[in-house]
C-alpha cells in the first residue's frame, strides 16, 4: 500500500456541508480548502490547506495550481461553468458536484433522478444549469462528474435553518410562529450524507460517472411533527402554528426516491429524524 494520501480540493470548505465533509475525510486524504469565507478558528480541521479564494473573480481561478485526485464542489453561488471549464484540465479522479432536492421543483412525490425537472426557485433553477452543464462535459470530454442531490440536510452548529432555528428558539424559551406545519420535508442528518460521499470517493464502480444521485432518507416528515419531536426533548418554548394561504409556488412534499443510491453505492441512511434531533441538540 502506498504511504502517500490521496489529495481532496473542497470548494466551499467553510460552509456546514463543506466543514462536516472535510472531518469526515481528513484522516484519509490529505485535504485543501478554498472558499469565499474565512473559516473561524475553533471550526479548522487540523492537517487541512485553507485558502480564502473568490472564484468569481477571473482571475482567481488560475492561482490554483495544483492537481487533486478528488474534487467536491460545495459552492453555493451561482452559474459556475467557467470554474467546471477550468478543472477539465486537472483531469481528477471524480469530481463530485453538492447539488439539491430545489433542482426538481414541484413535482410529484417521490422524485427520481429521472423525473424532468422544474425548479421554482432562483437558486433551484441555478443548481440545475450547474448539474446539466457537467453532464454536459461528461457526455462531451468524459468528465468524470458526479452530481450528489442532497435534500433537507442538518446536524449540529448548522446556523439559519428550520431545525437549528426551532431548537435555538425552544432553548431561550421563546415562542415561535410558523406557517401551516403539513408541509414536509426529507431530512437528512449530516453524517449519513459525509458517510455517502465517502462512499463515491472509494468506490470502484465505474457506472456511478455522469449519475445523479439522491441522498437523503427516502422519508417525509411534516413540519408539524419535527416541531412536535423538538418540543418534547428540548421541554421549553412553544410553537404556534398560523393559518394562512402558502405561496402557489411552495413545494407542499418533498421526499427522495434512494434506491439508484443503494443500488450503486450500498449505501444506507442510519440516523432517523428522532436520533438526528438527539445529535443536533447534544451533538452526541
Amino acid at each position: 500500500m502506498s504511504i502517500f494520501k490521496e489529495s481532496i480540493l473542497v470548494l466551499g470548505g467553510t460552509g456546514f456541508i463543506g466543514r462536516n465533509l472535510i472531518k469526515s475525510l481528513k484522516k484519509k486524504y490529505k485535504i485543501s480548502s478554498i472558499s469565499l469565507n474565512q473559516i473561524l478558528k475553533e471550526k479548522k480541521c487540523s492537517g487541512v490547506k485553507y485558502k480564502r479564494l473568490d472564484l468569481r473573480k477571473k482571475n482567481n481561478i488560475k492561482k490554483i495550481k495544483k492537481n487533486y485526485d478528488y474534487i467536491i464542489n460545495c459552492l453555493s453561488f451561482n452559474r459556475n461553468q467557467k470554474i467546471f471549464n477550468f478543472f477539465l484540465k486537472f483531469k481528477p479522479q471524480k469530481f463530485i458536484h453538492i447539488g439539491c432536492s430545489g433542482e426538481y421543483g414541484k413535482i410529484k412525490v417521490p422524485f427520481k433522478e429521472s423525473d424532468k425537472c422544474l425548479p421554482k426557485t432562483n437558486y433551484g433553477l441555478s443548481k440545475l444549469f450547474d448539474t446539466m452543464y457537467l453532464l454536459n462535459l461528461y457526455k462531451n470530454f468524459k468528465f468524470p462528474v458526479v452530481i450528489v442531490r442532497l435534500f433537507n440536510v442538518y446536524g449540529k452548529d448548522q446556523g439559519r435553518y428550520i431545525i437549528s432555528e426551532i431548537v435555538s428558539n425552544c432553548k431561550k424559551n421563546n415562542v415561535i410562529n410558523l406557517a401551516n406545519g403539513s408541509q414536509t420535508r426529507d431530512f437528512c442528518h449530516i453524517n449519513d450524507i459525509s458517510k455517502a460521499v465517502n462512499l463515491i470517493i472509494r468506490s470502484k464502480n465505474k457506472r456511478l460517472i455522469g449519475k445523479i444521485l439522491n441522498i437523503s432518507t427516502g422519508k417525509e416528515t411534516s413540519i408539524r411533527s419535527l416541531s412536535r419531536i423538538i418540543l418534547r426533548k428540548v421541554k421549553k418554548g412553544k410553537i404556534n402554528f398560523i393559518k394562512r394561504d402558502l405561496d402557489k409556488n411552495s413545494i407542499l412534499r418533498s421526499r427522495a426516491d434512494i434506491k439508484l443510491s443503494k443500488k450503486l453505492l450500498n449505501w444506507r441512511p442510519k440516523i432517523d429524524i428522532l436520533r438526528g434531533i438527539d445529535l443536533t441538540i447534544y451533538g452526541k
